[in-house]
Protein backbone atom coordinates (compact mmCIF):
# COMPACT_ATOMS: atom_id res chain seq x y z
CA UNK A 1 0.00 0.00 0.00
CA UNK A 2 1.77 3.24 -1.43
CA UNK A 3 1.22 6.94 -1.94
CA UNK A 4 -1.99 7.32 -0.27
CA UNK A 5 -4.10 10.57 -1.01
CA UNK A 6 -7.05 12.01 0.28
CA UNK A 7 -8.74 10.73 -2.95
CA UNK A 8 -6.05 8.33 -4.46
CA UNK A 9 -3.54 5.32 -3.61
CA UNK A 10 -1.14 2.64 -5.31
CA UNK A 11 -1.58 -1.38 -4.52
CA UNK A 12 1.80 -3.14 -5.71
CA UNK A 13 2.66 -6.78 -5.43
CA UNK A 14 4.89 -9.56 -7.04
CA UNK A 15 4.06 -12.96 -8.53
CA UNK A 16 6.51 -15.45 -8.94
CA UNK A 17 5.24 -16.31 -12.84
CA UNK A 18 3.76 -13.10 -15.23
CA UNK A 19 0.04 -13.56 -14.52
CA UNK A 20 -2.38 -10.76 -14.99
CA UNK A 21 -3.54 -9.51 -11.45
CA UNK A 22 -6.59 -7.24 -9.87
CA UNK A 23 -7.49 -5.57 -6.73
CA UNK A 24 -11.03 -5.68 -5.23
CA UNK A 25 -11.58 -2.46 -3.46
CA UNK A 26 -14.68 -1.46 -1.13
CA UNK A 27 -15.82 0.87 1.32
CA UNK A 28 -19.45 1.48 3.14
CA UNK A 29 -20.13 4.11 1.04
CA UNK A 30 -19.83 1.79 -2.27
CA UNK A 31 -22.60 0.07 -3.60
CA UNK A 32 -20.99 -2.62 -4.88
CA UNK A 33 -16.73 -3.89 -4.83
CA UNK A 34 -15.30 -2.07 -8.03
CA UNK A 35 -12.49 -4.60 -9.95
CA UNK A 36 -9.39 -2.99 -11.09
CA UNK A 37 -7.02 -4.17 -13.25
CA UNK A 38 -3.13 -4.09 -13.15
CA UNK A 39 -2.80 -3.96 -17.02
CA UNK A 40 -0.79 -6.38 -18.83
CA UNK A 41 0.79 -9.67 -17.86
CA UNK A 42 3.67 -9.78 -15.34
CA UNK A 43 5.57 -10.32 -12.11
CA UNK A 44 5.26 -6.92 -10.54
CA UNK A 45 2.20 -5.52 -10.39
CA UNK A 46 1.03 -1.85 -9.74
CA UNK A 47 -2.94 -0.94 -9.27
CA UNK A 48 -3.26 2.81 -8.95
CA UNK A 49 -6.93 3.47 -7.92
CA UNK A 50 -8.47 7.14 -8.19
CA UNK A 51 -11.60 8.73 -7.32
CA UNK A 52 -11.62 7.95 -3.33
CA UNK A 53 -13.08 9.63 -0.42
CA UNK A 54 -11.31 11.41 2.03
CA UNK A 55 -10.88 9.93 5.59
CA UNK A 56 -12.33 6.67 4.38
CA UNK A 57 -11.56 3.49 4.63
CA UNK A 58 -11.21 0.91 2.17
CA UNK A 59 -11.26 -2.99 2.25
CA UNK A 60 -9.27 -4.58 -0.68
CA UNK A 61 -8.68 -7.84 -1.92
CA UNK A 62 -5.99 -8.78 -4.85
CA UNK A 63 -6.29 -11.22 -7.21
CA UNK A 64 -3.48 -12.58 -8.67
CA UNK A 65 -4.52 -14.42 -11.59
CA UNK A 66 -7.04 -17.33 -12.08
CA UNK A 67 -4.68 -19.70 -11.24
CA UNK A 68 -3.30 -18.42 -7.96
CA UNK A 69 -5.31 -17.89 -4.70
CA UNK A 70 -6.32 -14.46 -3.69
CA UNK A 71 -4.34 -12.50 -0.48
CA UNK A 72 -5.82 -12.20 2.74
CA UNK A 73 -8.23 -9.02 3.30
CA UNK A 74 -6.53 -5.50 3.88
CA UNK A 75 -7.78 -2.10 4.44
CA UNK A 76 -6.09 1.01 4.65
CA UNK A 77 -7.58 4.70 5.30
CA UNK A 78 -7.17 7.88 2.64
CA UNK A 79 -5.81 11.20 3.75
CA UNK A 80 -7.23 14.20 5.09
CA UNK A 81 -8.85 16.86 2.58
CA UNK A 82 -5.72 19.28 2.13
CA UNK A 83 -5.25 21.66 4.60
CA UNK A 84 -7.84 20.33 7.07
CA UNK A 85 -6.61 20.86 10.51
CA UNK A 86 -7.43 17.90 12.88
CA UNK A 87 -5.80 15.22 14.80
CA UNK A 88 -3.05 12.55 13.04
CA UNK A 89 -0.01 10.86 14.09
CA UNK A 90 2.91 9.51 12.56
CA UNK A 91 6.26 7.69 12.27
CA UNK A 92 9.94 7.81 11.31
CA UNK A 93 12.67 5.97 11.68
CA UNK A 94 15.64 4.45 9.62
CA UNK A 95 18.63 2.32 8.99
CA UNK A 96 17.23 -1.47 9.44
CA UNK A 97 20.19 -3.14 7.58
CA UNK A 98 21.88 -6.18 9.80
CA UNK A 99 23.15 -6.06 12.84
CA UNK A 100 26.19 -7.02 14.81
CA UNK A 101 24.75 -10.70 15.30
CA UNK A 102 23.80 -13.37 13.63
CA UNK A 103 19.84 -14.82 12.75
CA UNK A 104 16.64 -12.58 12.86
CA UNK A 105 19.53 -9.95 13.01
CA UNK A 106 20.98 -10.84 9.60
CA UNK A 107 17.99 -11.88 7.92
CA UNK A 108 19.62 -11.47 4.63
CA UNK A 109 21.11 -8.01 5.40
CA UNK A 110 18.48 -6.47 7.63
CA UNK A 111 17.71 -6.84 11.56
CA UNK A 112 14.18 -8.15 11.22
CA UNK A 113 14.16 -8.79 15.15
CA UNK A 114 14.79 -4.52 15.69
CA UNK A 115 12.53 -3.38 12.19
CA UNK A 116 9.44 -6.28 12.77
CA UNK A 117 9.30 -4.64 16.21
CA UNK A 118 9.25 -0.92 14.89
CA UNK A 119 6.69 -1.81 12.48
CA UNK A 120 4.54 -3.39 14.50
CA UNK A 121 4.54 -0.05 17.25
CA UNK A 122 3.68 1.86 13.65
CA UNK A 123 0.61 -0.21 13.72
CA UNK A 124 0.13 -0.48 17.67
CA UNK A 125 0.31 3.64 17.18
CA UNK A 126 -2.05 4.23 14.93
CA UNK A 127 -0.22 5.73 12.45
CA UNK A 128 -1.11 6.93 9.34
CA UNK A 129 1.68 6.90 7.48
CA UNK A 130 5.62 6.16 7.88
CA UNK A 131 8.56 7.66 6.64
CA UNK A 132 11.80 5.85 6.20
CA UNK A 133 14.81 7.59 5.36
CA UNK A 134 17.36 4.79 3.75
CA UNK A 135 19.57 1.47 4.53
CA UNK A 136 17.19 -0.75 4.20
CA UNK A 137 19.62 -3.71 3.78
CA UNK A 138 23.30 -4.09 3.71
CA UNK A 139 23.84 -3.46 -0.23
CA UNK A 140 27.07 -2.72 -0.95
CA UNK A 141 27.57 -6.03 -3.17
CA UNK A 142 27.98 -5.72 -6.98
CA UNK A 143 25.78 -8.73 -7.10
CA UNK A 144 22.52 -6.89 -8.67
CA UNK A 145 20.79 -10.49 -8.29
CA UNK A 146 21.74 -10.43 -4.48
CA UNK A 147 20.88 -7.08 -3.84
CA UNK A 148 17.69 -7.04 -5.50
CA UNK A 149 17.16 -10.47 -2.94
CA UNK A 150 17.29 -7.96 -0.19
CA UNK A 151 14.84 -5.92 -0.84
CA UNK A 152 12.26 -9.23 -1.69
CA UNK A 153 13.21 -9.83 1.92
CA UNK A 154 12.48 -6.23 2.68
CA UNK A 155 9.17 -6.31 0.97
CA UNK A 156 8.37 -9.69 2.94
CA UNK A 157 9.04 -8.24 6.16
CA UNK A 158 7.32 -5.09 5.61
CA UNK A 159 3.93 -6.31 3.77
CA UNK A 160 2.11 -7.40 7.07
CA UNK A 161 1.95 -3.64 7.81
CA UNK A 162 2.73 -1.92 5.29
CA UNK A 163 -0.42 -3.67 3.31
CA UNK A 164 -2.37 -0.98 5.43
CA UNK A 165 -0.16 1.58 6.49
CA UNK A 166 1.48 3.32 3.11
CA UNK A 167 5.48 4.05 3.96
CA UNK A 168 7.35 6.88 1.90
CA UNK A 169 11.23 5.78 1.44
CA UNK A 170 14.25 7.30 0.85
CA UNK A 171 17.84 6.44 -0.41
CA UNK A 172 20.65 5.87 2.12
CA UNK A 173 24.21 4.86 1.52
CA UNK A 174 23.77 0.98 1.61
CA UNK A 175 21.22 0.98 -1.19
CA UNK A 176 24.21 0.30 -3.16
CA UNK A 177 25.30 -2.00 -6.02
CA UNK A 178 27.97 -0.66 -7.81
CA UNK A 179 30.84 -0.70 -9.76
CA UNK A 180 34.41 -1.64 -8.40
CA UNK A 181 37.44 0.07 -10.35
CA UNK A 182 41.39 0.13 -9.68
CA UNK A 183 41.99 3.50 -9.50
CA UNK A 184 45.90 3.97 -10.51
CA UNK A 185 48.05 5.30 -7.75
CA UNK A 186 49.26 8.79 -8.53
CA UNK A 187 52.21 8.52 -6.03
CA UNK A 188 53.17 4.55 -7.15
CA UNK A 189 52.90 3.51 -10.86
CA UNK A 190 51.72 0.16 -11.00
CA UNK A 191 49.81 -0.01 -8.04
CA UNK A 192 46.12 0.74 -7.57
CA UNK A 193 43.13 1.18 -4.81
CA UNK A 194 39.68 0.13 -5.51
CA UNK A 195 36.94 2.60 -5.64
CA UNK A 196 32.91 2.14 -6.14
CA UNK A 197 30.82 3.80 -8.46
CA UNK A 198 27.34 4.40 -9.00
CA UNK A 199 26.24 2.02 -11.80
CA UNK A 200 24.47 3.98 -15.40
CA UNK A 201 20.69 3.81 -16.22
CA UNK A 202 19.34 1.08 -16.42
CA UNK A 203 21.46 -0.03 -13.10
CA UNK A 204 22.34 2.68 -11.17
CA UNK A 205 20.83 2.42 -7.57
CA UNK A 206 18.40 5.41 -8.30
CA UNK A 207 16.68 3.14 -11.25
CA UNK A 208 16.58 -0.05 -9.05
CA UNK A 209 15.00 1.67 -6.27
CA UNK A 210 12.30 3.07 -8.70
CA UNK A 211 11.64 -0.20 -10.04
CA UNK A 212 11.24 -1.87 -6.75
CA UNK A 213 9.61 0.51 -4.90
CA UNK A 214 6.72 2.47 -5.16
CA UNK A 215 7.08 6.42 -4.07
CA UNK A 216 5.23 9.68 -5.78
CA UNK A 217 7.07 11.08 -8.50
CA UNK A 218 8.35 14.01 -8.01
CA UNK A 219 6.90 17.24 -6.49
CA UNK A 220 3.59 17.26 -5.18
CA UNK A 221 2.70 20.52 -7.01
CA UNK A 222 3.16 19.09 -10.17
CA UNK A 223 6.78 19.24 -11.52
CA UNK A 224 9.34 16.27 -12.02
CA UNK A 225 12.17 14.92 -10.18
CA UNK A 226 15.44 16.86 -10.73
CA UNK A 227 17.28 16.88 -14.00
CA UNK A 228 20.40 14.31 -14.22
CA UNK A 229 23.58 15.91 -12.97
CA UNK A 230 26.55 15.94 -14.91
CA UNK A 231 30.52 15.31 -13.71
CA UNK A 232 33.04 14.18 -16.00
CA UNK A 233 35.61 11.39 -15.07
CA UNK A 234 38.85 11.26 -16.79
CA UNK A 235 39.11 7.27 -17.45
CA UNK A 236 37.23 4.82 -18.13
CA UNK A 237 35.01 6.30 -20.74
CA UNK A 238 32.19 7.03 -18.49
CA UNK A 239 28.96 9.13 -19.20
CA UNK A 240 29.49 12.55 -17.75
CA UNK A 241 25.67 12.51 -17.37
CA UNK A 242 24.34 11.26 -13.82
CA UNK A 243 21.51 8.86 -13.56
CA UNK A 244 17.77 9.74 -13.59
CA UNK A 245 16.70 10.85 -9.75
CA UNK A 246 13.39 8.72 -10.45
CA UNK A 247 11.53 8.21 -7.25
CA UNK A 248 14.12 8.68 -4.67
CA UNK A 249 13.51 12.48 -4.98
CA UNK A 250 9.73 13.42 -4.38
CA UNK A 251 7.27 15.35 -2.05
CA UNK A 252 3.85 14.74 -0.70
CA UNK A 253 1.20 16.59 1.48
CA UNK A 254 -0.88 15.32 4.27
CA UNK A 255 -3.53 17.36 5.83
CA UNK A 256 -1.75 20.43 6.40
CA UNK A 257 1.59 19.07 6.47
CA UNK A 258 4.42 18.85 3.50
CA UNK A 259 6.72 16.41 3.21
CA UNK A 260 10.04 16.06 0.92
CA UNK A 261 12.43 13.47 0.66
CA UNK A 262 15.79 14.66 -1.40
CA UNK A 263 18.54 12.15 -2.41
CA UNK A 264 22.03 12.65 -0.44
CA UNK A 265 23.90 9.43 -1.81
CA UNK A 266 22.66 10.17 -5.24
CA UNK A 267 25.85 8.70 -8.29
CA UNK A 268 28.02 7.89 -4.78
CA UNK A 269 31.67 7.18 -6.20
CA UNK A 270 34.02 6.49 -2.84
CA UNK A 271 37.19 4.64 -2.16
CA UNK A 272 36.16 0.77 -1.11
CA UNK A 273 35.44 0.49 3.06
CA UNK A 274 38.39 -1.66 4.65
CA UNK A 275 41.38 -1.31 2.47
CA UNK A 276 44.48 -1.26 4.16
CA UNK A 277 45.94 2.51 3.86
CA UNK A 278 48.95 2.71 5.73
CA UNK A 279 51.49 1.58 2.89
CA UNK A 280 50.02 4.95 1.22
CA UNK A 281 51.45 8.02 0.84
CA UNK A 282 47.49 9.13 1.36
CA UNK A 283 44.38 8.87 3.09
CA UNK A 284 41.39 7.15 2.40
CA UNK A 285 39.90 11.18 2.55
CA UNK A 286 42.45 11.87 -0.66
CA UNK A 287 41.49 8.49 -1.99
CA UNK A 288 38.22 9.76 -2.76
CA UNK A 289 39.70 12.57 -4.32
CA UNK A 290 41.47 11.12 -6.94
CA UNK A 291 38.59 8.54 -7.44
CA UNK A 292 36.25 11.29 -7.99
CA UNK A 293 39.20 13.16 -10.27
CA UNK A 294 38.86 9.69 -11.96
CA UNK A 295 35.50 8.42 -12.31
CA UNK A 296 33.58 11.42 -11.93
CA UNK A 297 29.89 10.92 -10.26
CA UNK A 298 29.19 12.52 -6.76
CA UNK A 299 30.69 12.59 -2.92
CA UNK A 300 28.86 10.44 -0.22
CA UNK A 301 26.63 13.39 1.59
CA UNK A 302 27.04 15.69 -1.21
CA UNK A 303 23.69 17.57 -2.92
CA UNK A 304 24.18 18.46 -6.10
CA UNK A 305 23.01 21.73 -7.60
CA UNK A 306 19.87 20.36 -9.43
CA UNK A 307 18.73 18.79 -6.20
CA UNK A 308 19.39 21.66 -4.71
CA UNK A 309 17.64 23.70 -7.07
CA UNK A 310 14.25 21.20 -6.73
CA UNK A 311 14.11 21.70 -3.37
CA UNK A 312 14.38 25.58 -3.18
CA UNK A 313 11.55 25.31 -6.06
CA UNK A 314 9.48 22.85 -3.92
CA UNK A 315 9.75 24.52 -0.42
CA UNK A 316 8.81 27.85 -2.24
CA UNK A 317 5.73 26.24 -3.68
CA UNK A 318 4.54 24.47 0.15
CA UNK A 319 5.57 27.73 1.67
CA UNK A 320 2.79 29.90 -0.54
CA UNK A 321 0.29 26.74 -0.68
CA UNK A 322 -2.43 28.42 2.14
CA UNK A 323 -3.18 24.35 3.33
CA UNK A 324 0.36 24.02 4.27
CA UNK A 325 1.44 24.53 8.31
CA UNK A 326 4.62 23.02 8.76
CA UNK A 327 7.40 21.65 6.32
CA UNK A 328 9.57 18.43 6.89
CA UNK A 329 12.97 17.49 4.90
CA UNK A 330 14.01 13.92 4.90
CA UNK A 331 17.26 13.10 4.23
CA UNK A 332 19.42 9.99 4.82
CA UNK A 333 22.83 11.77 5.84
CA UNK A 334 22.50 14.22 8.35
CA UNK A 335 23.63 18.11 8.01
CA UNK A 336 25.42 17.98 11.31
CA UNK A 337 26.76 14.00 12.54
CA UNK A 338 26.61 13.61 16.16
CA UNK A 339 27.51 9.82 16.48
CA UNK A 340 29.33 7.55 14.08
CA UNK A 341 29.74 9.61 10.89
CA UNK A 342 31.27 12.87 11.40
CA UNK A 343 33.96 11.40 8.51
CA UNK A 344 31.46 11.64 5.80
CA UNK A 345 27.57 12.84 5.91
CA UNK A 346 27.59 16.71 5.70
CA UNK A 347 30.69 17.35 7.59
CA UNK A 348 33.65 14.61 6.15
CA UNK A 349 36.55 15.39 9.04
CA UNK A 350 38.10 13.23 11.75
CA UNK A 351 37.40 13.51 15.32
CA UNK A 352 39.12 16.84 17.61
CA UNK A 353 40.28 17.75 13.72
CA UNK A 354 39.85 21.13 12.25
CA UNK A 355 36.47 21.49 10.56
CA UNK A 356 37.87 20.63 6.85
CA UNK A 357 34.97 18.69 5.60
CA UNK A 358 36.97 17.88 2.34
CA UNK A 359 38.35 21.73 2.01
CA UNK A 360 39.65 21.55 -1.21
CA UNK A 361 37.52 23.97 -2.89
CA UNK A 362 39.82 23.26 -6.30
CA UNK A 363 38.53 19.66 -6.40
CA UNK A 364 36.03 18.39 -7.99
CA UNK A 365 32.55 19.67 -7.03
CA UNK A 366 34.17 21.69 -4.46
CA UNK A 367 33.93 21.71 -0.41
CA UNK A 368 31.12 20.33 1.31
CA UNK A 369 30.97 22.85 4.07
CA UNK A 370 29.58 26.09 1.65
CA UNK A 371 27.53 22.81 0.21
CA UNK A 372 26.19 22.47 3.65
CA UNK A 373 25.40 26.09 3.98
CA UNK A 374 23.89 26.28 0.97
CA UNK A 375 21.22 23.68 1.95
CA UNK A 376 20.35 25.52 5.33
CA UNK A 377 20.34 28.07 4.04
CA UNK A 378 17.35 27.38 1.75
CA UNK A 379 15.70 25.78 4.57
CA UNK A 380 16.24 28.94 6.34
CA UNK A 381 14.51 30.95 3.72
CA UNK A 382 10.60 28.76 4.04
CA UNK A 383 9.47 29.64 7.96
CA UNK A 384 7.42 26.73 7.64
CA UNK A 385 10.69 24.36 7.70
CA UNK A 386 10.50 23.12 10.87
CA UNK A 387 12.66 19.87 10.67
CA UNK A 388 15.03 17.95 9.22
CA UNK A 389 14.89 14.30 9.60
CA UNK A 390 17.56 12.05 9.29
CA UNK A 391 19.05 8.59 9.40
CA UNK A 392 22.61 7.50 8.61
CA UNK A 393 23.69 7.62 12.71
CA UNK A 394 22.52 4.25 14.11
CA UNK A 395 21.13 6.10 17.25
CA UNK A 396 19.05 8.53 18.17
CA UNK A 397 19.46 12.27 18.33
CA UNK A 398 18.08 16.06 18.67
CA UNK A 399 19.79 19.44 17.90
CA UNK A 400 18.99 22.76 17.04
CA UNK A 401 20.71 24.70 13.76
CA UNK A 402 20.56 28.20 14.63
CA UNK A 403 22.94 31.62 14.72
CA UNK A 404 24.87 30.02 17.31
CA UNK A 405 26.35 27.39 14.08
CA UNK A 406 26.60 30.21 11.54
CA UNK A 407 25.42 33.67 11.71
CA UNK A 408 23.44 33.12 8.63
CA UNK A 409 21.31 30.57 10.30
CA UNK A 410 18.95 33.58 10.57
CA UNK A 411 16.21 31.44 12.39
CA UNK A 412 16.27 27.96 14.40
CA UNK A 413 15.00 24.57 12.88
CA UNK A 414 15.68 20.99 14.33
CA UNK A 415 17.87 18.46 13.02
CA UNK A 416 16.23 14.78 14.16
CA UNK A 417 18.24 11.33 13.46
CA UNK A 418 16.70 8.71 13.92
CA UNK A 419 18.73 5.39 12.31
CA UNK A 420 17.73 2.81 15.10
CA UNK A 421 16.06 0.78 13.32
CA UNK A 422 18.39 -2.64 13.74
CA UNK A 423 21.99 -1.61 12.19
CA UNK A 424 24.72 -1.72 14.56
CA UNK A 425 24.38 1.15 17.22
CA UNK A 426 26.50 4.03 17.34
CA UNK A 427 27.61 6.09 20.83
CA UNK A 428 28.05 9.67 20.59
CA UNK A 429 31.22 11.70 19.28
CA UNK A 430 32.38 14.74 21.23
CA UNK A 431 34.76 17.48 19.66
CA UNK A 432 32.28 18.76 17.08
CA UNK A 433 31.64 22.36 16.87
CA UNK A 434 27.82 21.90 17.45
CA UNK A 435 28.85 19.62 20.71
CA UNK A 436 26.45 22.22 23.06
CA UNK A 437 23.92 22.10 20.58
CA UNK A 438 22.81 18.70 20.94
CA UNK A 439 19.55 18.49 23.09
CA UNK A 440 19.43 14.78 23.21
CA UNK A 441 21.43 11.71 22.68
CA UNK A 442 20.34 8.35 22.77
CA UNK A 443 22.35 4.41 21.09
CA UNK A 444 18.96 2.69 21.59
CA UNK A 445 16.94 1.37 19.07
CA UNK A 446 14.28 3.81 18.23
CA UNK A 447 11.50 5.65 16.29
CA UNK A 448 10.14 8.83 16.35
CA UNK A 449 6.02 9.49 16.71
CA UNK A 450 5.07 12.81 15.42
CA UNK A 451 1.26 13.90 16.94
CA UNK A 452 -0.91 16.80 15.80
CA UNK A 453 -3.91 18.31 17.05
CA UNK A 454 -4.08 20.41 13.89
CA UNK A 455 -2.65 23.39 15.46
CA UNK A 456 0.83 22.55 16.57
CA UNK A 457 3.53 19.25 16.48
CA UNK A 458 4.57 17.41 19.08
CA UNK A 459 7.40 14.65 18.86
CA UNK A 460 7.73 11.47 21.37
CA UNK A 461 10.90 9.12 20.69
CA UNK A 462 10.31 5.56 21.55
CA UNK A 463 13.01 2.42 22.21
CA UNK A 464 12.36 -0.60 21.28
CA UNK A 465 11.19 -1.49 24.41
CA UNK A 466 8.52 1.29 24.39
CA UNK A 467 10.41 3.24 26.44
CA UNK A 468 10.12 7.21 26.08
CA UNK A 469 13.88 8.47 24.99
CA UNK A 470 12.66 12.20 23.94
CA UNK A 471 9.46 14.49 24.51
CA UNK A 472 9.31 17.79 22.84
CA UNK A 473 5.72 19.53 22.92
CA UNK A 474 5.29 22.26 20.18
CA UNK A 475 7.76 20.90 18.07
CA UNK A 476 7.33 23.40 15.05
CA UNK A 477 8.46 26.30 18.11
CA UNK A 478 12.17 25.54 17.85
CA UNK A 479 12.77 28.25 20.69
CA UNK A 480 10.81 26.69 23.47
CA UNK A 481 13.09 25.45 26.02
CA UNK A 482 15.03 22.19 25.32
Amino acid sequence: MDCVTQNSAVISWETDQNTAGYVVLNSALDAEPRKLGAGSPGKRHEVSIAGLSPETTYHYVVEPGKDAFPSFEYSFRTAPPDGERRPFRFVFFSDCRAGAESGNTDYNGINAQVFQRLLQETMHQKASFGLLSGDFSNGYTTDLTYYESQIRSWKEIVQPIGASIPFFKGVGNHECAPVIFKIPDPDSPGRAFPALRDREDPYSIESIFSRNFVNPAGSVYGFPSPAPESQPGKKFHLSNLGPDYGETVFSFNWANLHIAFINTNYWTTCVKDGFDWSSRSFTDREGNFIALDVLGGNKEGYLMPNMLSWLERDLKAAQSDSDIDWILVVSHEPPFPCGGHLSDAMYWAKKHEPAQGLNRPERLLGDVLPMRDRFISILMKFPKVAAVLSGHEHNYSRMKIDSALNPRYTRPIWQIISGGGGAPYYLQDTGMPWENSIACFSPLPNYCRFDTDGKSLKLTVFSDGNEVIDNVDHFERVSFPK
